[in-house]
């Protein structure tokens, strides 16, 4: 099981982020990020997401034990791109790649 408020705190550490960085970008207080460290207490799922869009991850990715590819601005919106197409769209944009690719 994954210590929440564990991992965000490794993940902010491992950015060179302060706290108050954290919390700017993803649009939480400190005070926030604080509590539930000193209260054992853990975030909410829109609190979370935020956390995870801060760091540019998916909450998928937060919550797996593997290595996760973080998400950047171009490879989020062509994730919502591809989220908004039809199956049929779908099919033919991997028709597409397997052309490309060769």
């Amino acid at each position: 099981m994954v210590d929440i408020v564990k991992k965000i705190e490794e993940m902010r550490l491992e950015r060179g982020w302060s706290v108050y960085k954290l919390a700017e970008l993803a649009g939480l207080s400190e005070k926030c990020i604080y509590n539930w460290k000193t209260r054992n207490t853990i975030p909410t799922i829109q609190a979370l997401d935020n956390i995870c869009d801060a760091f540019g991850i998916t909450l998928s990715q937060f919550f797996s034990e593997n290595n996760f590819v973080e998400v950047d601005t171009e490879l989020k919106q062509l994730i919502d791109d591809w989220l908004s197409l039809s199956k049929e769209q779908k099919q033919a944009v991997k028709v597409m790649i397997k052309t490309i690719k060769g």
